[in-house]
């Protein structure tokens, strides 16, 4: 991910989640019980059919004499499935039929079709298949008609895009992260995942432009980029915009009474008043002159210069604005699998698990595909069944349990009972395996997302699954990584190993803790080692006993043998005694010196310096503790947090640097950050009067010129890192030269300042 500048941000609308939400529809519908007592299901049906409004539906229940009358008029039957065994009226099979209590049968596969295609239109009301026949069924007798939990899901998520479309307060998130935002008193709201966006056009945050200036301003930018420059014309020319929802109108006869299709707004053609408030003519030449002045000064100058301040600004937020929602992480899969689609014209399902069993490396499947003479070769070496088929045998022993059942398998006809195919795959995910084969040992054949459907009774596995696909995919990126606060996000690197998450999380991208530059990840991990002084026995215990690998820095214990070592977590081969690339070891290793500063490294654990330096890393890691309680923090704020971190991270970067004049200079801009960021504490916590004696922005200004000061020096002075601790005595020719210089031009600027004077 692009390295971002974290946007602190204050959330004061409120933001639901999909629990939130279903808690709503399910208070809207015990609201009704008092007046209706029948099912849950059947009231949120019955809320689906009146738009959700709770009056609407009193009003027309009590035109009617009895509720039973007023149930059947609305398409409201029993939740039973009326069962029979004929031939079906649809596709004239023999067999068993279901239907509803209106007694309109159809086999199990027609009905599942029919569902399937009204629910891929959008529609949340669900009705008979029979032309002309009202009743209704819920979510909850999809399943009694054999349907997928797949589609028992989408038809959930249009049961809350129905609830909050007829909300006029109520505003699914612009980023597609699936929260929804309710709006107080303002029309830019703010989600949780740290978009910003207009509630009334729902565009990102455009404050103080209007949502007009915005789409005016996006049909001047179309017309400097669009390719079709005569039909971006016409519809300049030949069409107005609704004032309420900007959708452009085409006029072609009539009056000027208009009705927009899209949000039923009543307004007046010419001067796009409201129709029910207009009274007298029109003043149609001020708007054509209006009109002539806007199209005047979208070709001018300053328009155009706008324009190119515009795109920069446009740039900067893209890239800093890259932070991986779940959505986003599915739509880059979705990405790959279509790449393959001209070379694999097989189904996306399994286009996914070659892409899974290739560790999402497309290059390397296309040429795995060339050493192959046919599809279906490569398929089957694979464990890709090119039909995508599922055997069933009615009434057959399972190979697994011995039960006589319905068995099912795959290409490979190794059959079991649809239980012992949960279980077995439910057991796969737990264990976080995210490419599942057959059930037989051996077998190479896997399973695609489709097929796992049908064999998966558990919805939570078929989630978790999805959950193991997203982190196959991370985990291949070697440029992406989930937040560390696991709020769901993904994070994208680009040139800086500190990356900030919308959750206003930041973290190391390499070692995946809270960000401590300067300090490197190799300090830190030191420090937290002689840091972690809660048990001091099995921290002693470890110290003595164990050695950490050279590359990954897992501890190690060596209980015997030679001094050839091989890390088993990153495979990484090394000496035992001088921690050096065994490849590269070939003389003897100088054992005397190791313990030397292994004894000169523990001396220094407890002494003085550590001391000091744990002390004040302790200081300003309490004070973050406190201050970061605030989940949104203003300004002065988050400039405090920033220097204390810093300020708490370069004393773990000051510790393991060698002794010298960088050391020196170091400590003092240290002390001069401290003292700033303690005055803009006390600003901020009210200890100034009415906060007039403190100068607040020069204060602030002040900090962050010092951080970054810091900053500049602690990456100059990254090249005298000694992991092995301080020496007290060494100081190499660079710094006696560097102090050397400073020296000189403290005197050249004594003997300028004195020939000003004497002038």
């Amino acid at each position: 991910m692009v390295h971002s500048k974290i946007v602190n941000f204050s959330i004061s609308n409120q933001v639901l989640s999909h629990h939130n939400i279903l808690a709503e529809i399910d208070s809207a519908a015990s609201k009704l019980e008092p007046l209706l007592p029948i099912s849950a299901e059947q009231r949120q049906l019955l809320l689906l059919k009146f738009n959700w409004d709770i009056k609407s539906l009193k009003n027309s229940f009590q035109e009617y004499a009895d509720m039973n009358s007023f149930l059947c008029e609305n398409g409201i039957s029993s939740e039973d499935i009326f069962i029979d065994e004929a031939e079906c009226a649809i596709c004239c099979a023999p067999g068993r039929l279901l239907g509803l209590e209106c007694r309109h049968l159809a086999c199990e596969n027609c009905w599942n079709k029919y569902i399937r295609t009204k629910i891929n239109a959008g529609q949340c009301l669900l009705g008979c298949m029979n032309f002309g026949c009202n009743m209704l069924f819920s979510n909850e007798m999809l399943g009694k008609f054999h349907c997928s939990s797949k589609l028992k899901i989408s038809h959930r998520r249009l049961i809350k895009d129905s609830y909050i479309n007829n909300k006029p307060n109520l505003a699914w998130c612009n980023k597609k992260c699936g929260v929804v935002v309710r709006r107080s008193n303002c029309n830019t709201v703010t989600c949780s995942c740290g978009s910003t966006f207009c509630f009334l056009c729902r565009s990102d945050a455009h404050h103080p432009a209007t949502c007009r200036q915005i789409r005016d301003w996006g049909k001047q930018h179309l017309n400097t980029n669009y390719s079709d420059g005569m039909t971006v014309s016409w519809i300049s020319l030949n069409t107005r915009e609704c004032p309420r929802c900007f959708i452009p109108i085409l006029k072609n006869g009539g009056c000027n009474h208009m009705t927009c299709t899209g949000c039923r707004y009543d307004y007046c053609w010419v001067c796009f008043g409201n129709w029910w408030t207009h009274y007298g003519g029109c003043k149609q030449k001020d708007i054509q002159v209006a009109q002539s002045r806007l199209n005047s000064r979208a070709t001018s100058n300053i328009s155009a210069q706008r324009l190119i301040l515009y795109e920069n600004h446009k740039k900067c937020l893209e890239r800093e604005q890259q932070v991986l929602s779940s959505q986003n992480i599915f739509d880059q899969i979705s990405s790959a699998v279509s790449k393959l689609e001209p070379i694999l014209p097989i189904t996306p399902e399994q286009r996914q698990l070659l892409l899974l069993k290739f560790n999402w490396d497309i290059e390397s499947l296309k040429n795995s595909i060339q050493e192959y003479t046919d599809m279906n070769s490569f398929l089957l070496e694979n464990g890709v069944c090119p039909d995508n088929t599922v055997s069933v045998l009615k009434k057959s022993e399972c190979e697994v349990c011995c039960s006589e059942l319905t068995v099912l398998g795959l290409r490979c006809r190794h059959m079991a009972c649809l239980n012992c195919w949960s279980k077995y795959l439910a057991a796969k995910i737990s264990d976080g395996q995210c490419i599942l084969g057959c059930i037989w040992f051996e077998c190479s054949m896997c399973i695609t997302n489709d097929i796992l459907e049908r064999f998966l009774c558990s919805t939570d596995s078929q989630i978790a699954h999805q959950k193991l696909i997203k982190d196959s995919y991370i985990n291949s990126d070697s440029s992406l990584a989930w937040c560390n606060r696991k709020c769901g996000m993904a994070v994208r690197r680009s040139y800086n190993d500190t990356v900030f998450c919308s959750c206003g999380s930041t973290f190391c991208f390499l070692c995946r803790s809270d960000a401590h530059y300067p300090a490197t990840c190799r300090q830190l991990q030191l420090w937290g080692k002689k840091h972690m002084g809660s048990d001091q026995k099995t921290s002693s215990w470890i110290v003595l006993n164990t050695r950490e690998c050279p590359r990954c820095f897992i501890p190690i214990q060596k209980s015997g043998g030679c001094d050839h070592l091989t890390c088993t977590e990153c495979r990484y081969e090394y000496c035992w005694v001088c921690l050096q690339d065994w490849k590269t070891h070939f003389d003897g290793c100088q054992q005397f010196y190791i313990s030397a500063a292994q004894s000169q490294f523990n001396s220094r654990a407890n002494s003085y310096i550590f001391a000091q330096h744990l002390l004040r890393f302790e200081h300003h890691q309490q004070c973050l503790n406190q201050e970061q309680k605030v989940r949104y923090l203003y300004g002065y704020q988050k400039t405090v947090v920033e220097c204390r971190r810093t300020l708490m991270n370069s004393y773990v970067f000051g510790y393991y640097l060698k002794e010298g004049l960088y050391t020196s200079f170091l400590e003092k801009y240290q002390l001069k950050l401290e003292i700033a960021v303690e005055e803009l504490a006390r600003y901020y916590n009210g200890h100034y009067q009415n906060n007039i004696d403190c100068d607040k922005t020069g204060l602030r200004a002040h900090c962050m010129l010092l951080q970054k000061a810091l900053l500049a020096h602690c990456s100059k002075g990254a090249k005298y890192e000694n992991l092995e601790g301080r020496d007290p005595v060494e100081i190499d020719l660079y710094d006696i030269f560097y102090g050397f210089c400073v020296i000189v031009a403290l005197v050249l600027g004594f003997f300028q300042l004195i020939d000003v004077l004497n002038r």
